[in-house]
């Protein structure tokens, strides 16, 4: 769905998940999320949601990009939202593997992305809760 999206990390001791939501639905989200089509592969520890119109397209600007999103993740707050705000970069905290994309719908458009990091032992449902109550605040 075109527009503004919000980005945000989901966080317990360690990120959990990364989430980009639609700003006309950011208070509107619910623990509803159906599996995406696609998973996304990490083999740095890190992985975002990004808006694809700031993807650096010269060597100069990829160095600069990358260098901002390892800056984020390899930090004490385990990352962050970038500085032009359209694009969220999280540590997955745990490992290179393969991670599931959930997603919302509202009237069949996709309003919300998440990267579940799939920590076993975490009840992400909890942390998104809280997320959703801070949100609403």
């Amino acid at each position: 769905m075109p527009g503004k999206y919000e980005t945000f990390i989901v966080k317990d001791e360690m990120p959990l998940a990364v989430l980009a939501v639609h700003s006309d639905y950011t208070k509107k989200l619910n623990t509803d999320w159906k599996p995406h089509a696609l998973s996304v592969c990490v083999e740095s520890y890190m992985v975002g949601i990004f808006d694809d119109t700031i993807y650096p397209e010269d060597k100069k600007s990829v160095d600069e990009w990358c260098n901002e999103c390892v800056e984020l993740t390899f930090n004490d707050v385990d990352g962050g939202i970038l500085k032009n705000k359209k694009g969220v970069v999280a540590s997955t905290g745990y490992c290179d593997n393969m991670y599931e994309i959930l997603k919302q719908h509202n009237n069949g458009e996709c309003i919300a992305l998440m990267i579940d990091f799939g920590i076993a032992g975490i009840d992400i449902g909890s942390s998104i809760e809280e997320l959703m109550k801070e949100i609403e605040n």
